[in-house]
């Protein structure tokens, strides 16, 4: 066992829910009903019905439930059609730092197991503290192309946005769910997986990488420097948050006005006299200053 997996196996068994400040405790809540918002926005789109059709087919002797629905699946069926939806309308919270993130991506990988598992609030709460407290130095290490935090390849994050854009971190939760379930029937994996030859760190960054400390014991919890977006849009184009708010709040009327009666939609554009114009919905990317985002900005 190389020193940061060992770091990080020590971390998530030793965590306890009573070493949770309270303020922790509350910004979860916060988080998981603004994830859960997120998932019931993007019930309908597309790729949603697509994922949630596949998991629906599958049966399991361990079912999950999928959102919304009176369905199960597997764990990590169900994770990654939970996770397209709250992920897709790119509208759940950010991490400042480098590389980015959005650390509510990994709430879904819990939901599935916990449920079947019949977990209680407290573990559910200290599970998705695990999942953020490596969510900084993780963005900050893979912060380079053509590795990233939550996709491999930069091709499906640049033009004409591709469905995958919005699914890429649901199937990372899928895999870990499954990387979970055979580890637990004694499955191994490398010894070595970040600090070995040919390791993450070696194949990601080509150089050691020292972690920060994680939350506890007077360090921080990661979750405190979350952030919520109020409309799906690429927080890093906007100075502060008044500016954020005040910008769509203008444009809003001006897309309830263009969209009225119609099917196609209203898309954010850079260069229009009011930052609106319509477009087909076969064009599948919402572009908005450095990030690319998906056409439901204003319906």
């Amino acid at each position: 066992m190389d020193r940061t997996l060992e770091l990080l196996s020590t971390y998530a068994c030793g965590l306890t829910y009573e070493a949770l400040p309270a303020e922790v405790v509350h910004q979860i809540k916060r988080t998981l009903i603004d994830t859960l918002g997120c998932a019931m926005g993007a019930f309908h789109a597309e790729p949603s019905r697509i994922a949630r059709g596949l998991a629906e087919s599958v049966t399991s002797r361990l079912p999950a439930r999928l959102l919304g629905t009176r369905h199960t699946s597997s764990p990590d069926m169900a994770g990654f059609a939970n996770g397209v939806m709250v992920r897709y309308l790119d509208c759940n919270d950010s991490y400042f730092s480098p590389g980015g993130g959005h650390p509510s991506d990994m709430i879904p990988a819990a939901l599935a197991l916990a449920d079947p598992l019949g977990c209680d609030g407290r573990t559910m709460i200290t599970a998705i503290v695990l999942g953020w407290a490596s969510i900084r130095p993780r963005c900050a290490t893979l912060s380079r192309w053509p590795w990233s935090p939550t996709c491999l390849w930069g091709v499906t994050r640049v033009g004409e946005l591709p469905m995958w854009k919005g699914c890429a971190t649901a199937s990372a939760t899928r895999a870990a769910i499954f990387a979970a379930q055979l580890a637990q029937q004694g499955m191994t994996g490398p010894a070595e997986p970040f600090e070995g030859r040919r390791g993450l760190w070696e194949q990601a960054v080509g150089k050691p990488v020292s972690l920060e400390k994680f939350g506890g014991n007077d360090e921080p919890f990661r979750i405190t420097a979350t952030t919520f977006k109020f409309f799906p849009s690429q927080i890093h184009d906007c100075e502060d948050e008044y500016r954020r708010r005040s910008r769509f709040h203008a444009a809003l009327p001006a897309g309830r006005q263009l969209s009225h009666g119609g099917d196609h939609g209203v898309w954010a554009t850079p260069g229009g006299p009011h930052g609106l114009s319509q477009r087909s919905p076969t064009q599948p990317a919402l572009r908005c200053g450095r990030g690319g985002k998906i056409p439901t900005l204003c319906w």
